[in-house]
């Protein structure tokens, strides 16, 4: 099948994360040919050490910071640097966003890009294990979702949904179930082989498919062009050595919310006045490339234990408060977890804890800025007074659960670590690790749209967007359902524009 007018060179897909697997997997068992590179590894050692959290082994990381306005500290923003990307190192957690969430892009993109019509993608790549008959939830989807009962949880845990419960906040047994939000059991996505990665769930099953060639350790420099077609990808080996070309029929990029925005920069696709001034020619005009850089703001708040909390080989993130704006008074929309400080190792893990205090839709957003190559690129983010202000509220849900008496009777914590106002907020402030945009979805390329609502780059061929960096409004969960949604929805647009025109 050729891929473009008077082509016979496959579909290169740039990324092999969990949006780059799923592209390179649909389009392979459609029979179309491609090439899948990724510039990390494909290292069974590498997957294992990042099969715990926080657990980073060196070179896997593309080693990207953030600045933050007003404060001196980078920002560290992990984003893992092999096949499978930050699949690989996310907590398992396979959290959809709110159907709001979708309706606001559906409004600005079009009714395939509301909840309706995105669910049935989110459906396709589940595999429910707890609602297995229910029409909302998907049933045959390579990533197979379950929800931890009591009898796994660990003390830490139960106390925190009882003490949800004391505070008079809402429940939820069910957060992917289309509710307004409460507390409850978070769904996972894994079995007892473990963590289900996209590397694992979605390529692993089509490596041998003859249509599919994968390429680790190769990196991505540039996108060339013949006119306004995407016509090849120029390479370099991950261990330096001259740039090479590398044909392709069309180019789907899949490097995720700081890759993809940086390598569209890096071809001279962005902001004139931006990549001029990164020494960066200019070939088409999209001053949209870059922004609408969206995370989720959080504050840790940790606090010491007493010996005895913890059981080694249970889940470590296994319950979620998540609120939505005006829920309860005073609460933007908001996050609280708690697990076990993992950072520390076992035993010494299950004598700390965290509670994460999370804001789900800041006004202040962030920019992609290509960086001096081949270093990573440079992000920068700005939040509001409002956003600080929203945060310290959430942190303060935090302390009045940690006073509660399902948590002092269960729990006893003690030297409770927490930030004071917004300034403490501001210094303390850290990623939860869910960004999305960078490329934002929009018919206008003047008014920051970068890509159209076939995820097609504006104004060029042959060029495709197939990650979160598309996503133009702010998502309330974590990002991996959205990467791999998004990727299934992209997919379906590459099959019918491959589609031969009808009668022909």
């Amino acid at each position: 099948m050729s891929t473009a007018a008077g082509s016979t060179a496959p579909t290169v897909v740039v990324g092999g994360g969990a949006a780059g697997c799923v592209v390179a997997r649909r389009l392979a068992e459609r029979g179309e040919p491609v090439l899948l590179l990724e510039a990390g590894c494909d290292d069974p050692a590498v997957a294992r050490a990042l099969a715990g959290p926080g657990r980073i082994p060196a070179g896997a990381d593309w080693g990207v910071t953030a600045t933050v306005d007003g404060r001196d500290a980078p920002l560290r923003l992990p984003r893992i640097r092999a096949l499978g990307g930050t699949s690989l190192i996310q907590g398992g957690i396979a959290l959809r966003g709110l159907p709001g969430d979708y309706d606001a892009w559906g409004a600005l993109a079009g009714p395939s890009w509301s909840h309706r019509g995105l669910l049935p993608y989110l459906r396709r790549l589940e595999a429910d294990q707890d609602y297995p008959d229910d029409r909302g939830h998907g049933t045959d989807g390579p990533l197979p979702i379950s929800r931890p009962g009591p009898a796994a949880r660990q003390p830490l845990h139960t106390a925190f949904l009882d003490g949800c419960a004391e505070l008079g906040l809402p429940s939820c047994e069910d957060h992917n179930g289309g509710g307004a939000g409460g507390a409850g059991p978070v769904p996972l996505a894994g079995d007892r082989r473990g963590k289900a990665t996209a590397r694992d769930r979605y390529l692993e099953p089509v490596l041998e498919h003859p249509g599919l060639t994968v390429r680790t350790g190769v990196e991505a420099v540039a996108l060339e062009f013949a006119g306004d077609r995407a016509v090849g990808v120029l390479v370099r080996a991950a261990d330096g050595g001259a740039p090479r070309r590398i044909p392709a029929g069309r180019v789907v990029l899949a490097a995720g919310a700081v890759g993809t925005p940086a390598l569209l920069q890096r071809s001279g696709i962005g902001d004139p006045a931006a990549l001029r001034a990164a020494g960066l020619p200019v070939r088409a005009a999209l001053p949209g490339v870059g922004t609408l850089l969206r995370d989720h703001p959080a504050v840790h708040l940790p606090f010491g234990l007493d010996s005895g909390h913890g059981t080694e080989g249970r889940p470590w993130f296994q319950v979620l408060l998540r609120l939505a704006a005006g829920q309860v008074d005073g609460l933007a929309d908001t996050a609280l977890e708690v697990y076990h400080d993992f950072r520390l190792g076992l035993p010494l893990a299950h004598r700390r804890a965290l509670l994460v205090a999370s804001l789900l839709s800041s006004e202040g957003t962030g920019v992609v800025e290509p960086g001096a190559f081949p270093g990573p690129p440079r992000v920068r983010f700005h939040y509001t007074g409002r956003d600080l202000a929203d945060l310290t509220a959430a942190a303060a849900l935090g302390l009045r659960w940690l006073g509660t008496g399902a948590a002092r009777t269960a729990l006893r914590p003690r030297r409770v670590h927490a930030p004071g106002g917004s300034a403490g907020v501001l210094h303390a402030l850290t990623t939860a690790h869910h960004l999305h945009g960078g490329a934002p979805m929009g018919d206008d390329p003047d008014t920051g749209g970068v890509v159209d609502r076939q995820a097609r780059v504006h104004g060029l061929r042959d060029l495709w967007v197939a990650d979160v960096s598309i996503c133009p409004v702010p998502v309330r969960a974590n990002t991996h359902l959205l990467a791999l949604a998004v990727a299934e929805r992209v997919s379906d647009l590459l099959t019918a524009a491959t589609d031969p025109a009808p009668g022909g």
